[in-house]
């Protein structure tokens, strides 16, 4: 993952959400995220059918913004206001 300047980030803490789906067959699954905490991830999937998959990884909250929530929920704020932006990354499906 990156930071907002585009560096590499160092720590993780991000939620991700991972989807498998296939079109054709009408059919999805969810994928497992693990967080090495460093910035990187490592999403696993198990494949229930054959053939071609479109994969989708969903950046829900960045790690800062999950840190603001937790930080609001504990003391108890009613509102919190998180601006980001966010950037669709497209992956190539393997062949």
């Amino acid at each position: 993952m990156r930071d907002h300047l585009g560096h590499r980030k160092q720590y993780g803490g991000d939620f991700l959400r991972a989807r498998m789906s296939s079109p054709a067959l009408m059919a999805g699954a969810s994928g497992k995220v693990t967080d090495f905490n460093n910035g990187t991830y490592l999403v696993s999937f198990t494949l229930f059918w054959e053939g071609q998959v479109s994969l989708s990884l969903l950046l829900i909250h960045p790690s800062e913004g999950v840190s603001a929530l937790w930080r609001a929920r504990n003391q108890g704020y009613d509102r919190v206001i998180f601006i980001g932006q966010f950037s669709q990354w497209h992956f190539p499906s393997p062949v």
